[in-house]
C-alpha cells in the first residue's frame, strides 16, 4: 500500500529561525572543552530556538548520555561533539558511546572539528561519527547538521555559506557583519568578546612560559586553544600565526627547539593586540547600540553624567 509521507518541516536558517525547534524538537548536548566556543554554540542554538547541556570534555560526555538513558529522561538525539578535547577526545567518546549503548539509545553524533581535511572527514565517519561541521561554527552549517538527524522530515532551505573574502583586515569584516545579523541582543555577544579577552590573557602567558621551558604539550594546547577562539570573531591573520605555531609544537620532540618560536609568539602578541583593540571598540559600538535602543530604561542620571555606566564599560575587571 501507499507509504505514509513524512510531514516536512521548512526552515529558513538565514532568518536564525526559532520555530525551527518547536517543529523540530530535539534534545542536544554539546561536547565542547573550549568555553568561548560552548558560548557560541550555545548562543547558535538559542537562534534556533534550542536548549542544549553542555559536557565539558569527552569523559563528561559519555557520562551524561549514559545519565540520561539510565534516568529514563530519554535518550539526547544530537551529540555536537567536539574532536580535540582533554581527557577523552571526541574520537574515543564517540567510540565508547557506540560500544556502550543498546542501539536505539544512539544520538546522531556530529563532529565539530577545525580541521575539515578530507582524511580527517573519512576517519571521523569510520569512527562512528553521523557527520561534522567545520569551526568557527555558520548557523547555516549548523541548521544542515541538526536536521542532518532526520533528513526525511525535515527540508532546510539554506542559502549557500559565502567563504569570507581574504582581507587585510584585522578583524575580518563579513565575520562580524554575520554576528550582528545572528545577534539580536548585542549585549550577550559583547558578554563573549569579554570571556574571550580574559581567556587570552592567560594563554598568551601559557605560550610565553611554554617556549621558555620547552614544554611543547602546552604549547601545542595553549595555541590551538586561542587559534579556536579566535578564528569566532574573524580574527584570520592571528588564528593563522596560532596554527602555525600548534603544527610546529605538535611536532616537536621535548629535545628538540625551534629558534622560530619566540618570534612567533611575539607576533602573536602583536596581532592580538591590534584585535584586541577593534574587540574593544565593537563592544563601545554595541553598548552605544543598547543605549540608543533602550532610551526609555535608561533614566538613571548618575549613570549618564559619567559618560558610560558600569555595564557598557567594554574593559570589565577580571572575575
Amino acid at each position: 500500500g501507499m507509504v505514509d509521507q513524512p510531514v516536512v518541516v521548512k526552515v529558513a536558517p538565514q532568518l536564525a529561525d526559532e520555530n525551527m525547534a518547536k517543529q523540530y524538537p530535539l534534545r542536544i548536548l554539546l561536547a565542547e572543552d573550549n568555553v568561548v566556543n560552548q558560548k557560541v554554540a550555545i548562543l547558535m542554538l538559542g537562534k534556533l530556538g534550542y536548549k542544549a547541556e553542555i559536557a565539558n570534555n569527552g569523559l563528561e560526555a559519555v557520562d551524561m548520555v549514559k545519565e540520561r538513558v539510565n534516568s529514563g529522561r530519554g535518550a539526547f538525539d544530537v551529540v555536537l561533539m567536539d574532536v580535540h578535547m582533554p581527557e577523552l577526545n571526541g574520537e574515543e567518546a564517540t567510540r565508547r558511546i557506540r560500544n556502550e549503548l543498546p542501539v536505539h539509545y544512539q544520538p546522531y553524533i556530529i563532529a565539530l572539528t577545525a580541521d575539515a581535511l578530507d582524511a580527517n572527514r573519512e576517519r571521523f565517519l569510520a569512527n562512528g561519527m553521523d557527520a561534522y561541521i567545520s569551526k568557527p561554527i555558520h548557523i547555516e552549517d549548523l541548521t544542515k547538521g541538526l536536521v542532518g538527524f532526520q533528513q526525511n522530515v525535515v527540508k532546510v532551505e539554506t542559502p549557500v555559506r559565502v567563504q569570507p573574502e581574504e582581507s587585510g583586515d584585522v578583524l575580518n569584516k563579513e565575520t562580524i557583519d554575520r554576528w550582528m545579523k545572528v545577534m539580536g541582543s548585542g549585549s550577550i555577544f559583547s558578554g563573549i568578546i569579554s570571556i574571550y579577552l580574559n581567556d587570552a590573557t592567560s594563554l598568551l602567558h601559557d605560550l610565553d612560559v611554554a617556549v621558555k621551558e620547552k614544554d611543547w604539550k602546552r604549547l601545542h594546547q595553549a595555541a590551538h586553544t586561542l587559534k579556536s577562539s579566535s578564528a569566532n570573531f574573524g580574527a584570520t591573520q592571528l588564528a593563522g600565526q596560532l596554527a602555525q605555531i600548534e603544527q610546529i609544537a605538535a611536532a616537536m620532540t621535548p629535545d628538540m627547539y625551534n629558534p622560530d618560536l619566540p618570534v612567533m609568539v611575539s607576533r602573536t602578541r602583536r596581532l592580538y593586540t591590534e584585535a584586541s583593540q577593534k574587540l574593544r571598540e565593537l563592544q563601545e559600538t554595541l553598548a552605544e547600540n543598547e543605549m540608543d535602543g533602550n532610551d526609555e530604561e535608561s533614566g538613571d542620571a548618575s549613570d549618564a553624567s559619567h559618560g558610560h555606566s558600569g555595564v557598557t564599560s567594554p574593559l570589565r575587571p577580571r572575575d
